[in-house]
């Protein structure tokens, strides 16, 4: 090969290694995309296994099923469970095939800690967390000085990682974040089921949250929203299905937990108001309302005798907080009264009765029951 032809060769060459050198520096300079950024991480097989004691069966079933580790990475509208990504973030940071974005956005947010999107229910954590005794890990998720930790026990990681999610706690070493484009849009979506919810526009409503929903299937806030619109617009089996889903991604949402009541009480179903209702009182903490709806159900079932009790309980309660609703229960239980005098003593019901007229802010609401 005479010298013309090594040139020429030579020069292919180069170009061949300059144009593959030019797309390494585009691809090192690239910007930082989520669903990108989660697929760099699978390639380059930077997923850590979550330690064994998160998987050895200790974690309770209701828990269990709702996280799942490194897989199935952006939740649907049928999936809610969370998904943790364990990530190894030291090797992210080392390896020169890192795009600068990458690093960038690891170190900033997930080296020591983590990034969560609760939007999407997944979080990225540094696998090197989990490494770490319990109380130290504890410490660092929530801010609380270790040495107030120490009789933590070991399951403490487990419940951790479920409420950092599920619960959407704001904590100190934990970021949660969407991308500013879909959050925008997500946004936009909200105030017009807003708009549309204050205009009693119910389909409109509907199909604004659905259209929100799709860029974040976890924001049980919005579901309720949707679902008081599905109550209004008469659709008491969507209103329902609503209300569950938004009691599966966030438990602990009392407010769903507590407007599911009525829905099931006008779909005629007085069983289930009275299941939700107890476990309620379980889990929040009283305003009367699983009392009422325990009264209005045993009603419904033809318990007068309960209803009459139940009814008594949420008064108690009421009393101090809303005189309205103390009003309405009395007057509920006058009612049973004169259906059954052996449940009570009428004449003694009288008295509170002049009263809370007295006191009712609306009171031209019950002004034809009052003395």
């Amino acid at each position: 090969m005479d010298a013309r032809k090594l040139l020429a060769v030579g020069f292919v060459g180069g170009v061949i290694a300059l144009g593959a050198a030019l797309q390494q520096l585009e691809e090192f300079r690239k910007p930082f995309q989520l669903d990108e950024f989660v697929g760099f991480l699978e390639d380059g097989g930077y997923f850590r296994d979550p330690p064994p004691d998160l998987l050895d069966g200790s974690l309770e079933k209701t828990l269990s099923d709702r996280v799942v580790f490194n897989q199935n990475y952006f939740a649907t509208a049928n999936d809610l469970r969370t998904r943790i990504l364990v990530v190894d973030t030291a090797g992210i940071l080392d390896s020169w095939l890192t795009p600068l974005s990458y690093k960038d956005y690891v170190n900033r947010n997930v080296y020591g800690s983590g990034v969560a999107f609760p939007c999407f229910q997944f979080m990225i954590l540094d696998g090197s967390i989990l490494d770490r005794p319990v109380e130290d890990f504890v410490s660092r998720m929530s801010g609380l000085p270790a040495g107030s930790l120490k009789n933590i026990p070991g399951t403490a990681k487990e419940y951790f990682l479920f409420m950092l999610i599920h619960e959407h706690a704001h904590i100190a070493s934990f970021h949660f974040s969407l991308p500013r484009k879909t959050e925008e849009r997500r946004q936009a979506f909200l105030k017009a089921a807003s708009d549309a919810m204050r205009r009693q526009a119910h389909a409109e409503a509907i199909a604004a949250h659905r259209a929100a929903l799709e860029l974040c299937p976890a924001d049980y806030k919005a579901i309720d929203h949707m679902a008081i619109s599905f109550r209004r617009a008469g659709d008491l089996k969507a209103a329902e299905a609503a209300y569950t889903r938004s009691m599966r991604i966030n438990p602990d949402n009392e407010i769903a937990a507590r407007n599911i009541m009525m829905v099931h009480l006008l779909n005629g179903k007085p069983d289930r108001v009275i299941e939700q209702a107890l476990r309620n009182q379980e889990r929040f903490e009283p305003n009367g309302e699983d009392e009422y709806f325990l009264g209005r159900a045993s009603h419904a079932k033809g318990n007068l005798k309960a209803a009459y009790g139940y009814l008594g309980d949420a008064r108690k309660i009421y009393l101090g907080t809303d005189s309205a609703k103390a009003l309405e229960v009395t007057l509920m239980r006058l009612s049973l009264l004169k259906n059954d005098p052996g449940l009570g003593d009428m004449k003694a019901e009288i008295p509170l009765l002049v009263t809370l007229c007295n006191k009712a802010r609306n009171r031209a609401m019950f002004a034809r029951y009052c003395p």
